[in-house]
Parts: C-alpha cells; structure tokens; sequence
C-alpha cells in the first residue's frame, strides 16, 4: 500500500501518495484515470510528478483525514445515505466504463456534508460484467455489518446488501433504493427493540383498516343478532275472552235482526300471507273486537233454537 501525506502547496493543503520506482506504472494509470474522469465523488486530480529516487508522486486535493475505516458510520439511516451517495459513483464509474475494484472503508474518505469521495484507484480497470460484479458485491460488504444492530432499518440494509451481493441489483438500481431508503428514515430514527413492543405491535394491528372493518362487521352481527332475540323474545299481548252471555242479552240479540255470521273468502282458499282475510259485514277477521261479536252473535242464535 502507498504511503499518503498531508502537505501544503500555494494556499491549499494537498495528499501526496508517493510509490516507488516499480509502481511507477500503475500511479501514473491512476493519475490518469482521475484527469480524465473529473467526478465530484473521486479525489481531484492536481499533478504527478517525478521523485528524486525515480519514483512518483500523485497531487491531489485533501479531502479529509478521516475514512469509512477510521470513522465508521454506526447509525443506520447515516450508513443508507452514505451508501446511497457511495453507490451513485460507482454507477456513474460503470456508465463511464471503469470499476474501481477497490471499494474497501480505507478507500471512502469523509468528504463535505459526509458525502463518500473515492480514492485508491491504482486497480480500477474496464467495467466487465465480472468486474461490474466485483464492485457490487464490495458494495455489499460496505452496505450492512453486525455493528449496525437489529433494528428495522438495519434489517433492510442486510437485504439489500444480500441482493447486491448476489447481483440482483445494478449499481444505479442500489443507489435509489438506498436513497429512498434515507429519505424515509432521518438519522437517528431506527427504532429500538423493548419490552412491550408486542402490545404496540397488537395496537397496530387491530388499527389497520381491514382490522377495523372486520371488527365493525362482527359488532353489527352481534346487536342483529341481540335485537332479533329480543323481538322473538317478546310475549304475544293476552286475548280478551268472550263475555259471558245473560238472558237479557240473549234477548236483545234475537230482536236486534239477523245474525252476524261470518261469510266465506269470496276469492276461495286461504289468503296470502300478510294478507287479512275479509268477510261480507265483519272486516278484517284479523281484528279481535268483530271475531268476539260474532261468536257471540253465533252462541245466542244457537241458546235461541235450543229454548225454541
């Protein structure tokens, strides 16, 4: 690995990462990959020069001393949107026909607002599926490790991470749903495991529209069913027995004309049901006064032909 220095050139502080004479080759590659692609997510590029035992020395801009190994990010909505930003550039590098074959924490510097820049691209080569597959699944690694928890959060990182390692994802399809990822979940919001979760989960539930549904359904079969009981429930009001006849009343019945029998359904047959049936002079047969006037009526026709 080459040795990086922090030094001061003009009005500005620059990395310097000095190799050897034998890894001549490989730094002036490197200088000239980053000359050529110019990306906000990639070290800029200043000069490489010449040193004095015949190595070389690549000038770039200093970005920060701290790395995704030095200083990690430990909170998971931080890790999605720094792995968001950090899957853009490789898909950016992908489109341009260049992967990294790097992506290790030493290699993600801590840049302004913690957005990742890449550096250490002495083995980046041409974008081949292979090597398109190499830079997903470092991306994996670098995606969800075991110091992020067991949170929510944490969880779907580790599915991502599986899918990227697996190549289910492309690069730029990793970085957007990584990014909406972030979007949803400010740092700091991935919630914590404690006692009691369960009736929070239960509340949840039964919180949930179908959950309401049902339960209201189930409420109105109850109270049908309760006031359905209840009218089943309800005696039927007493019949008046008839009034017992005297001899005056028999009487008064035989001058008062001609009895009040009850004619048969002209129609025929028994009526329909909710239907009353009707006769010639009583009405309705449903009402309980006439149906007492006529049995009364027939009683004293009958006491009458019995004295006669």
């Amino acid at each position: 690995m080459a040795a990086v220095t922090v030094s001061r050139s003009e009005d500005r502080l620059i990395a310097v990462k000095q190799v050897p004479v034998e890894r001549a080759a490989e730094i002036e590659r490197e200088a000239d990959l980053l000359q050529r692609l110019d990306h906000p997510g990639l070290v800029r590029f200043i000069e490489i020069v010449e040193t004095a035992d015949g190595g070389r020395a690549l000038h770039t801009e200093f970005v920060n001393s701290d790395t995704w190994a030095t200083r990690p990010l430990s909170d998971p909505a931080e890790r999605a949107a720094g792995m968001a930003a950090l899957a853009a550039v490789v898909a950016d590098l992908h489109q341009l026909g260049v992967a990294h074959l790097q992506l290790t924490p030493p290699h993600v510097l801590h840049g302004a607002d913690d957005r990742p820049v890449l550096c250490g691209l002495t083995l980046a080569a041409e974008a081949t599926p292979e090597n398109r597959q190499a830079d997903l699944a470092a991306l994996g690694e670098l995606c969800h490790d075991p110091s992020l928890g067991r949170g929510a959060l944490a969880g779907k990182l580790s599915s991502l991470a599986d899918a990227s390692r697996a190549g289910m994802l492309s690069a730029r399809e990793l970085a957007r749903r990584l990014d909406l990822l972030a979007a949803k979940r400010p740092p700091g919001s991935d919630p914590v495991r404690v006692v009691g979760g369960s009736r929070l989960a239960s509340l949840r539930r039964w919180l949930r529209p179908k959950s309401l549904i049902t339960a209201g359904a189930f409420a109105a079969a109850v109270v049908a069913a309760f006031a359905l009981g209840s009218r089943s429930g309800v005696p039927a009001p007493p019949q008046k027995s008839p009034a017992a006849v005297s001899s005056e009343d028999l009487a008064e019945a035989l001058d008062a004309g001609p009895s009040l029998v009850a004619e048969p359904n002209p129609n025929g047959g028994t009526p329909p049901a909710g239907e009353p049936e009707l006769t010639g002079e009583t009405g309705p047969v449903g009402e309980p006064g006439l149906i007492e006037e006529a049995d009364t009526a027939v009683a004293m026709h009958e006491a009458a032909a019995v004295l006669e």
